[in-house]
């Protein structure tokens, strides 16, 4: 979030930008939280804390979600955007998606 656009590198990388995690309940809450980093450790840490382990999880294809079946998530979806796929059968990150766009506006 943050930062204005710049020439340049863009997206997850670029100068100025924090990064905040967004944790979206289906037609529910939104759960956000400054973080210092997108790794793995941090990712899953607080997904661990803030989502029941019984609960299927949607994600988008970053790595760092990677792994979520190793700490008890049995029910992970992915929805690798990269390969211009943005809806696989019912798994779909729209909402949270949809959030980011209002939040940044």
């Amino acid at each position: 979030m943050g930062a204005k656009r710049q020439k340049g590198k863009r997206g997850r990388g670029a100068y100025g930008k924090t990064v905040v995690l967004g944790i979206e309940q289906r037609n529910g809450i939104v759960y956000t939280q400054l973080i210092n980093n997108c790794s793995r450790a941090t990712l899953q840490q607080m997904i661990v804390a803030k989502v029941d382990p019984s609960t299927i999880v949607h994600t988008d294809g970053w790595q760092g979600y990677y792994g979520l079946v190793d700490v008890g998530y049995q029910k992970h979806y992915k929805v690798i955007h990269k390969e211009a796929a943005f809806v696989k059968g019912r798994s779909h990150i729209n909402e949270i998606e949809g959030f980011w766009g209002l939040s940044k506006t």
